[in-house]
């Protein structure tokens, strides 16, 4: 129910606050001079309302963090729930320039480069290796144009592939051979999976 307007279970609260701050404040004036029982009084009240403010925006508090992680860290994946109530991940770009993400595939951490221009989501060899993949059970059959030149690659699924709170399942895969590829790429196969992304600034926004 409601006491006085307000409901019981903060109603409660309330007086529970107003019990201990009257007996903190009661111990803290007792025996000296009014200025210093002002300046007291002033301490413990912005000490309150510190605790208040921050208990009441907790939750923007802990966005504020992530943001300052994901801008110190780039390449870390920071989830939110967008206005609309989507999933979001937001990556911030690398001091190179780069559109580097942080994925999780099959339980490992790998790092992938964000490429508009692959259709598909391409894993090294030793990437490959890292996961359980075997790579000498893979027909490397698949023909690929890269800046190199022309290549093949394996096809492969993978059972996990999360970024933040983003995931995908069974996803299908390809594998560079050895020493054909540094770096994984994460091309459309992922990202055309999503309901959006887009560049923004020095961010990159993933949208389930």
């Amino acid at each position: 129910g409601e006491v006085a307007g307000i409901e019981a279970g903060i109603f409660a609260s309330l007086i529970s606050l107003s019990a201990l701050a009257t007996w903190i404040g009661t111990g803290a004036f007792h025996g000296t001079a009014i200025s210093t029982n002002l300046r007291n009084m002033a301490l413990w009240a912005g000490i309150f309302l510190a605790i208040g403010l921050a208990y009441t925006y907790r939750f923007e508090f802990e966005n504020v963090k992530d943001r300052f992680v994901a801008a110190l860290v780039p390449g870390n994946a920071v989830s939110s729930i967008a206005a609309d109530g989507k999933r979001q991940v937001m990556v911030t770009r690398s001091n190179t320039g780069s559109n580097q993400v942080s994925a999780s595939v099959k339980d490992t951490t790998q790092n992938f480069i964000v490429d508009t221009g692959a259709s598909s989501t391409v894993l090294t060899a030793s990437a490959a290796q890292r996961i359980g993949l075997d790579l000498d059970g893979l027909r490397f059959n698949q023909p690929v144009s890269t800046a190199n030149g022309m290549t093949t690659t394996a096809s492969a699924r993978v059972n996990s592939f999360k970024i933040g709170e983003i995931e995908r399942q069974n996803i299908q895969v390809l594998v560079a051979k050895p020493g054909d590829l540094r770096t994984n790429l994460l091309g459309m196969t992922f990202l055309n999976s999503l309901s959006g992304f887009e560049f923004k600034n020095d961010r990159l926004i993933l949208t389930d």
